[in-house]
């Protein structure tokens, strides 16, 4: 990853979500307490006698977290395990992970010697329900749809209870987000890789059911971001039984928090997504600014509004650490509104994303004076990071002396704006300018050539081309030259 955003950003505010709480000014996890669980593997339980307050639309309801967690010094003693289906011999290495449900195991498969994780559940999940909800995912072979999708490959009930996956490399969205040294462009292609997994299983009528930091895995292979999508035991499908926790608490959507009777689904899931691409993007939680309190926070985030979006409040959000608004587009914002609506419906989904977030990979800029990049539309005359602010420079079409500057949105260019050359169309071309990059187009009916490598080239017409100082273009027997 690049390290051009820590000379950029340099302080990234995904801190805790209450500012009392005592953590460090990157840790997002509070302290543990009667809410929340910090657990990479554990989530939320719903219980029966939570108080729900449903008629003031914004008050939300505090969630016990599991009673039941594994203690951290607990560990079990390296043994073999056989897979029901593909009777795969395992071999029990370290513990990784552990939570309200069970633990997480690295493990060798012993024929191959291939690393895999290896998930035991608890005693108070170790029943036919769960094993019912493991077998089917299995036999899905998500894994096989998509290289982002982590879940289960065979499931293991002699004696244990749990499943078997392929193993992901990598750290956790939540480790790189504490200290993020990835450019937007890095983060653009990281949100396209969970976009089109998690299209691809929304497409089989499968939720995550617990889409967030800690269950995203990314792997830095070549230059290029790997992502991995894990833990996907609390998955929704009509098929099997419902998932038994919540989600995570910076997470979970408004319906989640507030209806005793509402189980994570494709709803929540987009939800949940919106969140983790803000995080990515902005470098910060879309409730920052709202979070000096528990009951700030629990109301921003089931207010059914982006409380940053500027359309509301005339801010950037740079004051809130991380990136201003101002670098995403109107499309990503707009995504982001429909996102975080209490209406379901409203939500777009992650191919919807994907389709976005396709066109916006291809519209990065880079500012000349900062180096900070952004989604270049012609909203941007200037840099929109606050600590910058400066003009984008205008080009000039200089020929025989003479100028012409390219310093509106459109500017097009003729015979007689090129001496009243005969060979020279009325309107021969249209130079457009979109944040800081300048744009040709041949519209004449006469030939415009561009030189590159000694050489003419003739551009086609109607189709654009980036342009910068110093190029040389002829339209038709008239030369000019970009300054």
């Amino acid at each position: 990853m690049s390290s051009a955003l820590a000379s950029t950003v340099t302080a990234n505010y995904r801190r805790s979500p209450f500012k009392s709480a005592s953590s460090t000014r990157n840790s997002r996890m509070p302290p543990v307490t009667f809410a929340m669980t910090t657990s990479p593997w554990g989530c939320w339980e719903p219980e029966q006698n939570r108080s729900l307050d449903r008629d003031s639309g914004t008050s939300c309801p505090s969630y016990p977290r599991h009673a039941r967690l594994l203690k951290k010094d607990k560990r079990m003693k390296k043994k073999s395990l056989k897979t029901e289906t593909h009777g795969m011999r395992l071999s029990l290495g370290d513990l990784e992970g552990q939570g309200g449900e069970g633990e997480v195991y690295r493990a060798r498969n012993v024929a191959t010697g291939e690393t895999l994780a290896v998930k035991l559940f608890a005693d108070k999940f170790r029943t036919p329900d769960t094993i019912q909800r493991i077998r089917y995912l299995a036999r899905l072979n998500i894994q096989n749809e998509s290289p982002v999708l982590f879940g289960p490959i065979d499931t293991i009930v002699n004696g244990e209870v749990g499943h078997v996956s392929r193993w992901a490399d990598g750290v956790s969205l939540e480790d790189i987000l504490k200290n993020p040294q990835f450019t937007l462009m890095d983060g653009i292609q990281m949100c396209l890789a969970i976009a089109q997994g998690v299209g691809v299983l929304h497409a089989k009528q499968v939720a995550h059911g617990d889409i967030q930091s800690l269950n995203i895995k990314v792997h830095m292979d070549g230059g290029a971001a790997r992502v991995a999508l894990i833990d996907f035991d609390n998955y929704r499908s009509p098929a099997v039984p419902l998932p038994r926790m919540m989600g995570q608490h910076l997470y979970m959507a408004p319906e989640l928090r507030q209806r005793s009777d509402a189980v994570p689904d494709v709803g929540s899931d987009k939800y949940e997504l919106a969140i983790v691409f803000h995080e990515i993007l902005l470098l910060r939680h879309p409730a920052a600014g709202y979070d000096a309190t528990e009951d700030g926070f629990l109301n921003a985030m089931c207010s059914g509004v982006w409380t940053q979006d500027r359309a509301r409040n005339r801010k950037d959000g740079s004051a809130l650490g991380g990136y201003p608004v101002t670098i995403l587009n109107a499309d990503i914002e707009n995504l982001f509104r429909r996102s975080l609506s209490r209406d379901i419906g409203m939500r777009p989904g992650a191919f919807d994303w994907k389709d976005a977030l396709s066109k916006a990979l291809n519209a990065v800029g880079v500012c000349p004076s900062c180096g900070v990049q952004f989604i270049v539309d012609s909203s941007k005359v200037a840099c929109p990071l606050t600590s910058c602010r400066k003009k984008f420079p205008d080009l000039r079409l200089v020929f025989k002396g003479r100028e012409i500057p390219l310093n509106s949105g459109a500017v097009a260019v003729g015979r007689p704006d090129l001496g009243g050359a005969h060979k020279v169309s009325a309107r021969h071309a249209v130079f457009h300018k979109i944040g800081p990059e300048t744009w040709v187009t041949a519209v004449g009916s006469n030939p415009t050539f561009r030189l590159a490598g000694g050489k003419w080239f003739q551009l086609t017409n109607n189709m654009k081309l980036l342009v910068q100082k110093g190029d040389k273009l002829r339209f038709a027997d008239v030369e000019a030259e970009l300054a």
